[in-house]
Parts: C-alpha cells; sequence; structure tokens
C-alpha cells in the first residue's frame, strides 16, 4: 500500500490545464507561471499531490516520500522516470527522478523516494 512522508508540499502555483485526472502526476512549471504534466523522461518540479483543475492551486511535492502513479511496469528498489502519461517507469533512458519503494503496475499508485 502506498504511503507518504512529503519532505516539501508547494502549494502556491496555478494549474495551467484541467489536471483533476492528474492527481500522483509529475507535473513541470509551463508558460505564466502555471503548473503543466511534465513530458516522458524529463525532470519535474515534483509530484501533484491534489487534482486542480485549471486555475485552482497545484499542491507539489518536491522532496521526501511521494505517492506516484504507474505509467508502465516499475521495479521495486529500482530508480523512475517520468513516463508518458507524467506517471513513473523503471528508468531506461530518461533523467532519474527517485527510487521506488515497491513494485508496481500501470496505473497502480506506489510509494516513491523522490531525488530531485
Amino acid at each position: 500500500m502506498a504511503f507518504e512522508i512529503p519532505g516539501f508540499v508547494n502549494g502556491v502555483l496555478p494549474a495551467g490545464d484541467d489536471l483533476s485526472a492528474a492527481q500522483y502526476r509529475a507535473v513541470v512549471g509551463t508558460a505564466g507561471d502555471d503548473i503543466g504534466l511534465a513530458a516522458a523522461g524529463t525532470k519535474p518540479l515534483g509530484t501533484l499531490n491534489n487534482a486542480p483543475i485549471e486555475g485552482e492551486v497545484c499542491e507539489i511535492v518536491t522532496s521526501g516520500v511521494a505517492k506516484v502513479k504507474c505509467d508502465g511496469g516499475v521495479t521495486e528498489h529500482a530508480e523512475v522516470e517520468v513516463g508518458a502519461s507524467g506517471g513513473v517507469i523503471t528508468k531506461a533512458s530518461g533523467i532519474a527522478i527517485g527510487r521506488a519503494l515497491e513494485a508496481g503496475v500501470v496505473n497502480q499508485v506506489i510509494s516513491v523516494q523522490l531525488q530531485l
């Protein structure tokens, strides 16, 4: 079962799009100081802890242990990177964003020790 121990949660930047279906996915800053979903293989600001619609404040976990949704298979204790939908996958060729504290499959929420 996924758990979290957030080290820091930033709650001041607004969602640039409807992110109500993006809870527990990796996010980045976008033009106009908004927040959007991170692209595959990139380094995000952190993970989205709430589910804001456009313009609502995003709660972003930037350190500690975060709940993160899987975009593919994740091996326990492996380094992870951002997948195609802003979730995580076992690191292949992208930038490592943390280490999985448990194994996971597509759409499962797991705990990840963030290393941003």
